[in-house]
Formats: C-alpha cells, structure tokens, sequence
C-alpha cells in the first residue's frame, strides 16, 4: 500500500496523538512529544520557518485512521542552522511489516519522515539536527529510527531524567 507524507494538519491531532501513546504508554517521557505535538498544531499554517511542524505518513483513505507515522521537528530558537527532532513515531504494526520484509532503512516509513523533515529543515536554513531524548527502553523504536537514519550518538547526561536514566544526545550534520 502506497504512503504518502504531507504536512500535519489539525484533524490529525488525535490519530498522532494516538500513536504517540501506543509507544510512550503513561510513561514520564509522554509529556514532551504530546507538548511537542500541541505546539506544531498551533504553528500549523505559519508561512515562516518555525521551532514547531510536523509530518505525517498516511496508507489508505485520508482519515485519522490512516495515519501511520509522524515526526514533530523544528529550527532551535534563538539559533542559526540548528533544528531538532522533538518526536518520530509509527505504529507499531507497519513497522513490524517492514521489519520482516527486510525494508531498506532509507524506505522505511520512520526512514521516510526523517528524509522529510531534513528536506524542511534544509529550506529553513538548518545545518545540524539534535535529538534528545531519555535512554529508557520504551524509546528504544525511536532510537533505532534515528540511528538508522544517520544520528551519531554525541553525548549523554547521566541520571538527567532520573537515576539511572541519561539524557541521549544525537546528532546529524545536514548536508547542503
């Protein structure tokens, strides 16, 4: 089934916050990609380059149910040529298909979004993305998705989130 990738738009507030659930559950790492969501549905339409969008993956129909990804990505304010990626997520069982098809990283769905939003932030000027994220096993998809994707792990914060829980620092150089 073809996917196709497009801009968030609000009707698609609930199915990606939905996905986001399914993988973070009631963890404490929720509130961050939920915030991140919320500020990239408010930004929704802005004409100038911004700290808040987002990309959705939809199969089928074009109703929320369609939905099968999405990463929330944006420009770190007060900065010039930095971005970040605040959340990636697919469900669970498209990525599990991919996973036994043998899916080339690069035409995965998550492999897919990542390609996206480095074009958007290239336009608005980025030449480095950061991600920071818990290094919680409940992360581990979104790990793998970046990693994958080019990420270099940079650095860590121990104990930032709680004892025992880094602060994973990733990065990716833009090319031009």
């Amino acid at each position: 089934m073809e996917t196709r990738y497009r801009e968030l738009r609000p009707h698609d507030a609930g199915a990606v916050r939905t996905l986001l659930m399914a993988e973070l559950g009631s963890t404490p790492w929720q509130a961050a990609p939920l915030d991140a969501l919320d500020e990239a549905l408010r930004a929704t339409g802005d004409v100038a380059p911004n700290e808040a969008q987002g990309i959705v993956a939809e199969r089928g129909e074009g109703t929320a149910e369609s939905i099968v990804g999405a990463i929330l990505f944006g420009m770190y304010a007060g900065t010039q040529g930095s971005a970040r990626i605040r959340a990636l997520v697919v469900d669970r069982a498209v990525a599990r298909e991919e996973n036994e098809h043998f899916v080339e990283h690069q035409a995965t769905v998550a492999g897919q979004l990542l390609e996206h939003a480095a074009r958007a932030l290239r336009a608005a000027g980025a030449r480095l993305v950061i991600a920071e994220l818990p290094g919680d096993a409940t992360l581990a998809a979104m790990l793998d998705a970046l990693s994958h994707g080019g990420f270099q792990r940079e650095g860590e914060i121990p104990d930032f989130y709680r004892e025992g829980v880094p602060m994973l620092i990733l990065r990716e150089e833009l090319d031009a």
